[in-house]
């Protein structure tokens, strides 16, 4: 008995803290919100994140584990709340180019993935 009960405080801990995960994305989406830039947010922490919380999902699906899946999900969500802001607001036009347009979101995650010696820059 002593055991579940431990189980039930830890799980909840472990729910409780997903959810300040969630919240660290959304805050630092609301930061490029509000500085209308994402300049000094690393591009590769948000694929390494999503790809994190990708396989938390596929993890607790394995196990059939709900507090796995509900956290990784929900951190998820909020890191491509996360990468959409880093898409609308990457600073495109700070290399002085006129009639230069934001590129497509699938150019844009490819050149993400990319090391900066081998990508183009945007």
């Amino acid at each position: 008995m002593n055991l579940d009960i431990i189980k039930d405080i830890i799980g909840g801990l472990y729910i409780g803290l997903g959810i300040l995960d969630a919240a660290k994305y959304h805050i630092h989406a609301n930061s490029i919100r509000k500085n209308k830039t994402s300049m000094g947010h690393s591009r590769r922490f948000v694929n390494i994140t999503a790809a994190d919380k990708t396989v938390g999902i596929l993890f607790g699906i394995t196990i059939n584990n709900w507090m796995v899946i509900f956290t990784s999900t929900i951190a998820l969500v909020s890191t491509l709340e996360y990468f959409w802001m880093e898409y609308l607001y990457y600073p495109y036009r700070r290399r002085g180019l006129n009639n230069f347009s934001r590129p497509s979101l699938y150019v844009y995650f490819i050149n993400s993935l990319l090391p900066n010696n081998q990508r183009k820059r945007l």
